[in-house]
């Protein structure tokens, strides 16, 4: 999840080096690498405080992209471990 939250901090680092105002920082915020973790994290996890924004449509279209991958790492790794524990207990026997 973590790997997963920095690489897509480097895809957004990608894109700004082609479109630099594909993303709007707010004027608290710098705009450095960290920054764009930060942004991902945010984003993956669907939180969206709103300092940090998406602006032109393929920063839109990657944030949903990375907001469905995060939920979606989220519950099949969730799934997983219940199919797991539920095989270990005994109840599919």
């Amino acid at each position: 999840y973590f790997l997963s939250g920095v690489f897509w901090s480097y895809l957004y680092q990608t894109l700004l080096l082609f479109y630099a105002d594909a993303i709007l920082f707010s004027e608290h915020v710098v705009g450095a690498f960290s920054d764009l973790i930060y942004f991902s994290f945010i984003t993956m996890t669907t939180l969206g405080y709103g300092d940090i924004m998406p602006i032109s449509r393929m920063a839109k279209n990657m944030a949903v992209l990375e907001a469905v991958w995060g939920q979606t790492y989220l519950a099949v790794l969730v799934a997983r471990l219940v199919g797991l524990h539920l095989s270990g207990s005994g109840r599919f026997d």
